[in-house]
């Protein structure tokens, strides 16, 4: 399968989605900001091993917001999945067609089908 980047700073969140995306078979990081996934990801490419798919929250602590890591994302990682959750509306092209934005509160169902939508369109 997968492998899946969670980035949630709500921890029961993030919890939920990792237990969720494993049993579809997945591999799962989790990191609770914005920043510990750029650093993941930049650790991860040292060591040959890339992210399948990112899921990450739109709002949380640090230096970068979710709106800001997609933009990263897209820039140096064209070709990576992306789900965006949030509580919040979403103005219209805020992301791109091939980030998919998932809104909370989302069932288990939601989220799995959400990845492998991001997974099969790239």
């Amino acid at each position: 399968m997968a492998i899946v980047l969670i980035v949630d700073d709500n921890e029961l969140v993030r919890g939920l989605s990792v237990l969720v995306l494993r049993q579809q078979g997945h591999d799962v990081i989790d990191v609770e900001s914005a920043d510990d996934a750029l650093t993941t990801l930049a650790r991860r490419d040292e060591g040959g091993e890339g992210v399948d798919a990112v899921v990450t929250d739109l709002t949380m602590p640090g230096s970068l917001d979710g709106t800001e890591l997609v933009a990263r994302l897209r820039a140096e990682r064209p070709g990576i999945g992306i789900v965006v959750t949030t509580g919040h509306a979403v103005e219209p092209g805020t992301f791109d067609d091939r980030v998919m934005v998932l809104s909370k509160p989302f069932g288990v169902d939601d989220l799995a089908r959400a990845v492998t939508d991001v997974l099969t369109s790239r």
